[in-house]
């Protein structure tokens, strides 16, 4: 009997640093990007993004994602692969909790 194997699903932090490393040009290999590594500033161990990088990310975030940042958010939410990966994910599942009380027609 012959079954189908499972993809491997990449782990969303996976496809985040990713999306970082493509959307800003960086000279980095995804691989080598922590999930909790400081991603601004000029902090020891940090990637050393600036604000037009997050500015950037942002606008990439919805287009990658289809998740929307709101203009208020706290900017933790960027700090880290972790937290953005983690924002993503929450705001995947207000969606679909949003949607949930909707009948398909």
């Amino acid at each position: 009997m012959l079954r189908r194997r499972k993809k491997k699903e990449k782990r969303l932090e996976d496809k985040v640093k990713e999306f970082i490393v493509a959307r800003l040009n960086l000279p980095t290999d995804p691989a080598d990007i922590g999930d909790e590594q400081r991603l601004f500033g000029e902090y020891e161990g940090a990637l050393g993004l600036d604000s037009i990088d997050a500015l950037e990310l942002a606008t990439g975030v919805k287009a990658e994602f289809g998740v929307i940042i709101e203009e208020d958010i706290d900017p933790a939410m960027f700090t880290t692969v972790k937290a953005i990966a983690d924002f993503i994910r929450t705001e995947m599942a207000d969606l679909i909790e949003e949607y949930a009380d909707y009948e398909v027609m």
